[in-house]
């Protein structure tokens, strides 16, 4: 349970990262066309919250895609924050929505990753709960027959002697093994069919 929880956990975060990276790329649109600093500086908060994400499952990233990767996809955040922070000069802009592009995909990308892997998760948990129930099923119908056999062959022993006792027949034998009322009872079938013997 506790791995279902952490990767819904991962799913939010991934989830997460992939927003507020629209998000950038938002504001980075409300500045170009209108010049507005307040869409820059929400660009650059948002930014900042897109590179606390990252860092907070730096590990499951590196899992998912490599060291290789995650050190270049890294590498284009801090590129992309250079772009932003010169967004004024001539050609930054284009260079900027190149890098932006491929570390939007990037978060696209883990976040349909990660949503593939908690269905995969939740297909197997699936398939071990049933197959737990079902030898739990299995063991329990075991013990049922058991103890329905070790109650139901003694009655039925029982019976057979008596029948044959009523029949006149005295010479069967009843096995006792128990000190229930079941034993009880055989010992005054005994007791009788030692009473009608005759010498």
């Amino acid at each position: 349970m506790q791995t279902i929880t952490t990767r819904l956990s991962l799913v939010e975060t991934t989830d997460d990262i992939a927003n507020s990276f629209l998000e950038v790329r938002r504001h980075e649109k409300n500045f170009l066309l209108f010049r507005d600093a307040d869409s820059l500086l929400e660009l650059k908060k948002n930014l900042e919250h897109f590179k606390e994400n990252i860092n907070e499952i730096k590990t499951e990233i590196v899992k998912e895609i490599g060291y290789d990767k995650y050190r270049m996809i890294k590498k284009a955040i801090a590129e992309y924050e250079y772009l932003v922070n010169r967004i004024n000069e001539e050609g930054s802009v284009d260079k900027m929505r190149e890098v932006a592009r491929d570390i939007q995909t990037f978060a696209e990308d883990l976040s349909r990753k990660e949503r593939t892997n908690i269905n995969a998760l939740l297909a197997r948990s699936k398939m071990l709960l049933l197959f737990a129930m079902l030898v739990i099923l299995t063991v329990g119908i075991a013990i049922n027959l058991k103890l329905a056999f070790s109650i139901a062959n003694p009655i039925i022993n029982l019976k057979k002697i008596t029948k044959k006792v009523a029949d006149g027949d005295f010479s069967g034998r009843v096995e006792i093994k128990g000190r229930m009322s079941l034993h009880c009872s055989a010992h005054l079938l005994i007791r009788c069919r030692r009473g009608f013997r005759i010498p």
